[in-house]
């Protein structure tokens, strides 16, 4: 599996917006009494669930890509981890684990750039559905504009 295939794969475990709103909100258990009289304070709680939730399967990923990568070539990584431990001076050690470790750290970079393109992405949408849940919530009628 080609390291596009491998992001694209572990980003997709991370569910949608509505999911993970969905949960939060479950997770809350508001009241309609609450979210009239603390409709402010509903809003931030609503969004740092939705956001817990998402950091939460953001981490469950970032294992995931981990698991793949050492997977794809664990033979290979088993014969360099042998070849780092058997070093004879600790700068020799530190070198080679370092070059293992860069090359995994390069998948993080770019799983996580595409990670933070996806969480601006996501707040703007969760903040505009969170205001919509709620004002519905407590009986305000509206929409989203189109």
């Amino acid at each position: 599996m080609g390291r596009e295939k491998i992001l694209q794969s572990v980003k997709s475990e991370i569910p949608s917006v509505d999911k993970i709103l969905e949960e939060a909100w479950n997770e809350l258990k508001f009241t309609r009494n609450f979210v009239k009289k603390c409709f402010g304070s509903a809003l931030i709680l609503f969004e740092e669930k939705a956001n817990e939730i998402y950091r939460d399967y953001e981490k469950k990923a970032l294992v995931k890509l981990s698991k793949y990568w050492i997977e794809l070539q664990k033979e290979e990584i088993k014969r360099r981890l042998k070849e780092t431990v058997e070093q004879e001076d600790w700068e020799n050690f530190i070198e080679k684990a370092s070059e293992i470790f860069s090359e995994f750290g390069k998948l993080v970079q770019d799983f996580e750039k595409d990670m933070g393109n996806k969480r601006k992405a996501r707040g703007g949408k969760s903040f505009e559905k969170i205001v919509l849940k709620l004002l519905n919530f407590i009986g305000v009628k509206c929409e989203v504009p189109r």
